[in-house]
């Protein structure tokens, strides 16, 4: 599922539909619940990332944690003066054994965001720039808190277009919930406009438009299609926002959509394999 919006709010209130129609049940420790895997949500402006309607999402208490984790302090003292709740997770009254802070900063005497920072400045691209918060201790033991985030990972900006003619992925068309991201896919000598949307881990479903046509002829059904398939959709060459073929292919009779999709399956196979 990929959803796009400007603040913070509107991804919320986008997700809540969903989850309200999710069979997805589980049962945390926290109480049932229910849950959307492998879902994307992208903030347009990301400087209104605070929620204006959940109470969690306060000023205040967001400034507060942010100042305990430079701390680098799991001290429950501190933080129950921003967040009072924070009572109710702590083991032994004094301390939270989730707190980021000395994750971060004084993991077994490891400073995990010195030592990204340091990597990073010698190899801007390193696939390496990770922090570990969820630990394998974390596990036998049921505390009362633990980091609801597994790992933070510094994406580097065109990672996709490590493959030759990967897909570069950006949201095309008007804010919605099943937005496609179109991708530019290289095929041979020339290169496919395509709208992907869904799990790329899915079942991949190639959309093929008629001629004359565009990509956009499918995009109310790769929508519906969407939530139980990969959906590529492409624009043919020479149509739509495809480049044209080559002047070696003129005179030569045109391929077929059978043989279009062949080729779109197996670019698809290469990317995802």
């Amino acid at each position: 599922m990929y959803i796009r919006a400007d603040t913070v709010d509107d991804a919320m209130r986008r997700a809540y539909r969903h989850l309200l129609t999710s069979r997805q049940a589980i049962k945390p420790s926290r109480g049932p619940a229910v849950e959307i895997a492998a879902a994307v949500l992208h903030l347009t402006n990301p400087r209104a990332r605070l929620s204006r309607t959940e109470s969690r999402g306060r000023l205040f208490s967001a400034l507060g944690e942010f100042l305990w984790y430079l701390a680098k302090t799991d001290d429950l003292a501190f933080i129950r003066y921003y967040i009072p709740d924070y009572q109710n997770f702590s083991d032994d009254g004094k301390t939270i054994h989730g707190a980021y802070g000395p994750r971060l900063f004084n993991d077994g005497g490891i400073d995990q965001v010195a030592n990204i920072i340091a990597l990073l400045r010698d190899r801007a691209d390193s696939r390496r720039a990770v922090i570990q918060l969820f630990k394998s201790t974390d596990i036998p033991y049921p505390y009362k808190d633990v980091p609801c985030t597994c790992s933070v990972r510094r994406s580097t900006a065109m990672e996709h277009e490590r493959f030759a003619g990967g897909p570069v992925l950006r949201p095309v068309g008007p804010p919605g919930d099943a937005n496609p991201r179109l991708a530019r896919i290289k095929v041979g000598d020339y290169s496919l406009a395509t709208d992907l949307l869904g799990d790329p881990c899915l079942p991949p479903v190639i959309l093929l438009h008629g001629i004359p046509g565009w990509r956009g002829t499918w995009r109310p059904m790769a929508q519906l299609l969407a939530t139980r398939a990969h959906i590529v959709a492409p624009d043919l060459a020479g149509f739509g926002e495809s480049s044209a073929a080559p002047a070696k292919f003129l005179g030569r009779p045109p391929r077929s959509s059978r043989s279009e999709a062949r080729r779109c399956r197996r670019r698809h196979d290469h990317k995802h394999r």
